[in-house]
This record gives C-alpha cells, sequence and structure tokens, in this order.
C-alpha cells in the first residue's frame, strides 16, 4: 500500500496532479464554504428556496458544498498517508489542522457573540451550565451542542453555530480512517479497498446508533460515502482517469433522472468526479490565495448569519448570505494568519516522534478511542443513556425545551426543506429513542431523531388554518407509550402580519 507501488502513467491521472501538488482545491474549498452559507440563507431568514432545489429538488447547495469538502477531506488525508505513512504526525496533522482555530471560533462565538446576543443578563450567562456545556462539547466534538441559553430565542434557527456537526463527523472519519490506514499499512491496496467497502456497507446494514461511524442521519451517510470515495481515488489514483469529457457524461447521466430515486447516487459520483476535474484544473491551479480561508469561511458563516438575521430581520436570503460571507470572510483571514497558519506551522515539531513505538501505540490507541466513544459505541458519554433492555439503548423521555418556528403564518412555508416541504424542530432535555415522534395537531409526523433533536415534515393542511397549534413528542419505546406536556405554535392569519 505504500506509494512506491503507484505508476503514473500520464499526465491526465490523478497519481501526476497528486504529486506535482499543483491544484486548485483552496479556491474550490473557499467557493464550497461560501455555498454553505448561500444554502442556509433560507432555512435563517426563514423564507425563499434554494434555487439547487428548485433545479433537482433534493439537494440544496450547502449539501452540495459538504459533499465537495468530505471528497476533497477522504483524497487529501489518504494521500497524505500513502506519502508518508506515519500514523504519528499523520494524526497530529489532523489535530493542528481542526482543533487551534476551533477553540478560537468557540471563544469567540461564547463569550462575545453570545454574550451579546442573549437575552439574560452577562452574569446568568455565565453561570448558566448549558454555556460551558456547549463550550466542552463542542470543543472535543465528542457530544455537538447547538443552542447557548437566551440566544437566538426569538430567531427562526435558534442554534449558534449549525455546522458543527460537520466536524465532530469528520473527526469520526478520520479516527476510522487512522485505524485502517495503520493496521493495512504495508498491505496490498486491495485489502485496505476491502476495509474501507466493508465500513461502507456496515454503516448501511447495521442498526443505529451501535455503528455511528458513518452518522446518524442520511445526510450523514452521503457525506460519509464521498469521504470514502475520497479515500479509494487516492488509494487508486494511478488508475483515475481526469477527463472533462467524463464528468459531462456523469453530469448527463445525472441530470436524466432528476427528481428520482437514480439521481442521489449519481450526483454523488459526479460531486467526486467534478472536485477531481476542477480541483486539479490547470487553468483554476494559476490562482493563488493568500491563505486557506475556507475552514474559517465554514465555521464563522453561521454565527455571522445569525447575527445579520438578528440585526437586520427583514433582509431576503440572498442580503443575509452576501453580509454574511462578508463578515465571515474577514473572521476566516484573521483565523488563518493568526492561528491556523501558525499551528500548522507546529507540524515540524513532531519529526522527533517519528520512530518512537510508544508514540505509534498512544496515538492509534487514542484514535480506537475516539471511534468508541464516538462511532461504534453510540452517541458520546455525555449523551450515553444509563438503562438498557436488550441490545438497545433507552432513554427516559425528557421535556421540550425549546422548538421551532414558534410562530407561522396560515398556509405559507416555513423552514423550507430540499424538498419544498415545511419542517419543525424542537430540541428535549435528554436524548430522544427511536420510536419517538412529534404529534402535531393530533396528527403523528414522520421524524428523524438525532440525540435530542427530533426534526419532522409537517403536511400543509395542518398549518392552513390560523389559531394555536399544539403538539407534543411520543414515545411508543414502551406500552403504554409515554408523551410530553404540549407546548403550542402560534399559526396567524395573514392578515395579522400585514
Amino acid at each position: 500500500m505504500a506509494r512506491d507501488i503507484v505508476t503514473t502513467t500520464g499526465d491526465n491521472l490523478l497519481a501526476a496532479h497528486l504529486e506535482s501538488r499543483e491544484n486548485s482545491l483552496d479556491l474550490l474549498r473557499l467557493i464550497s464554504a461560501s455555498l454553505v452559507i448561500v444554502g442556509h440563507s433560507y432555512a435563517i431568514v426563514g423564507s425563499g428556496i434554494d434555487p439547487m432545489v428548485k433545479w433537482n429538488g433534493s439537494v440544496y447547495s450547502g449539501l452540495f458544498a459538504l459533499h465537495v469538502f468530505f471528497f476533497i477531506s477522504g483524497l487529501l488525508v489518504t494521500n497524505s498517508f500513502l506519502r508518508q505513512p506515519d500514523i504519528v504526525r499523520w494524526l497530529f496533522a489532523r489535530v493542528l489542522r481542526i482543533f487551534p482555530a476551533l477553540c478560537v471560533c468557540l471563544i469567540v462565538t461564547v463569550f462575545v457573540f453570545g454574550l451579546l446576543a442573549s437575552t439574560l443578563q452577562p452574569g446568568e450567562y455565565l453561570s448558566n451550565p448549558q454555556t460551558w456545556d456547549y463550550f466542552r462539547g463542542n470543543l472535543f466534538l465528542l457530544n455537538t451542542r447547538f443552542f447557548l441559553p437566551g440566544v437566538f430565542t426569538g430567531s427562526v434557527q435558534k442554534a449558534m453555530n449549525g455546522p458543527l456537526w460537520s466536524l465532530y463527523l469528520e473527526v469520526r472519519l478520520y479516527a476510522c480512517a487512522a485505524v485502517l490506514l495503520w493496521m493495512l499499512r504495508g498491505r496490498p491496496r486491495q485489502w485496505l479497498t476491502a476495509a474501507l467497502g466493508a465500513v461502507a456497507v456496515a454503516g448501511m446494514l447495521v442498526p443505529r446508533p451501535w455503528l455511528f461511524v458513518l452518522g446518524a442521519t442520511d445526510m450523514h451517510m452521503t457525506c460519509s460515502v464521498l469521504f470514502l470515495l475520497g479515500a479509494l481515488c487516492a488509494l487508486w489514483s494511478d488508475k483515475v482517469l481526469i477527463s472533462t469529457v467524463w464528468l459531462a457524461v456523469i453530469f448527463l447521466a445525472a441530470t436524466s433522472y432528476v427528481r428520482t430515486p437514480a439521481f442521489a447516487p449519481l450526483f454523488l459520483i459526479f460531486t467526486g468526479y467534478f472536485v477531481l476535474c476542477f480541483g486539479f484544473s490547470k487553468f483554476l491551479s494559476a490562482i493563488h490565495l493568500p491563505g486557506d480561508y475556507s475552514y474559517g469561511v465554514y465555521i464563522y458563516g453561521w454565527p455571522a448569519q445569525q447575527l445579520m438575521a438578528k440585526c437586520f430581520p427583514h433582509w431576503s436570503a440572498p442580503w443575509n448570505a452576501v453580509s454574511a460571507f462578508a463578515v465571515a470572510l474577514g473572521m476566516a483571514a484573521i483565523s488563518w494568519h493568526v492561528v491556523e497558519k501558525r499551528s500548522l506551522a507546529q507540524k515540524a515539531r513532531l519529526d522527533f516522534l517519528r520512530h518512537n513505538k510508544g508514540a505509534v501505540a498512544v496515538a492509534v490507541g487514542c484514535a480506537a478511542t475516539m471511534l468508541i466513544a464516538t462511532g461504534w459505541g453510540g452517541p458520546g458519554q455525555a449523551n450515553r443513556p444509563g438503562p438498557v433492555e436488550g441490545e438497545r439503548p433507552v432513554f427516559p423521555l425528557g421535556t421540550i425545551k425549546a422548538f421551532g418556528p414558534t410562530e407561522v403564518v396560515a398556509g405559507q412555508p416555513f423552514n423550507v426543506q430540499p424538498g419544498g416541504q415545511s419542517a419543525m424542530w424542537l430540541a428535549l432535555s435528554s436524548p430522544a429513542n427511536a420510536k419517538s415522534s412529534i404529534v402535531f395537531r393530533d396528527v403523528k409526523l414522520k421524524t428523524a431523531v438525532s440525540g435530542n433533536i427530533l426534526t419532522a415534515i409537517v403536511p400543509d393542511e395542518l398549518f392552513a388554518q390560523p389559531g394555536d397549534a399544539y403538539f407534543y413528542v411520543l414515545d411508543e419505546t414502551f406500552s403504554p407509550a409515554s408523551r410530553t406536556s404540549g407546548p403550542r405554535m402560534t399559526v396567524r392569519s395573514p392578515a395579522q402580519v400585514r
């Protein structure tokens, strides 16, 4: 599996581009980070439909951008190990790339943005356990936290920094890759190919949350698949042909099946090949950026959008996206030059660990522990339940702590999803069981459960009439079923908002 078994046979093969290191991946990542902001803007302002969704009906621009990120990540981290199979250096490089900038971002968002935006007094905010739970949970990426006390409670979206969940998923995938790459080092690459395929198949077949490596939702799964595809492209780079003709063929095949079940897998393949063609374009490679600002734009984008929506609530989604991008780009430039660039420079100090077997054992052990804690072992320790019935964890039904939206207009869509449907969300005080559902106006909705967050599509007929719309969470894990108390969503008539 070492790099010397890979032979470059032409300039149009991926291997040649990876060896030259001349690429436009930084530019592609920056464009993708900006697309994430565009995709989130419609959900944050609560109106409009993403242009990409209008075209294909399922994949919105932010999700496409996220797929690009995960494919690039799988490609580059795998290629990095193949070039220099030093697991300690590889793991520490991943740590230096993610955590220093994340730590600074959390300090800024929690203790500056959050403190200014919270409805609580500074003393109340800083002494609230939820504030510190948010900081700790997101800092170590063991349990993603979304809400801060009193922050954005009157906004359409309540989360302080929604995209952080993807870092949680990416760290799990790094840990999985570290274990497989180290265990199968020196073996024929067919072994690693089979191992990656086994992880993908197991992730789709094994009931969750017991195999949490690939995530808990379909969005997690597709991002993980792109990461694995990127890893396989790096592994077989001497066989991967980069051709815009093939890109056009794949795109035409995908567009031929728009709004059908076949579109999703075809578009995933197109996304990966799109990265190869544009990420290694000779023309775009001539564009040199002053730094890799994509990570900063990504982690500061959502908070900037929330602040723009709070300060300028009547702005449309495009205005929200443009203004937030300007703010996020400024924060990203500072993050790169002050934090990220300096952190990455510390990799040179890790050379002394290269031949230290004890350090290797500790590094692999840490990766395996993280994989167990946040992956195969289910949700992280802070969300782990006490009682267990058979092989499934059982959570006591909590109370509804937050929900959104709190007000809607009769007959007007809200929280519009990629398919054009309206959706609501709620947060419980404790994790929910898989058999939990939202019951809205006495109708049980098809509900997705992820930790203590429940989301559901709300049919149009359920908010067609104005009035108080009561809802609750129904848990059918046991018989008889249990339920929470029922808060209400206000459905106003169009005349009331004119």
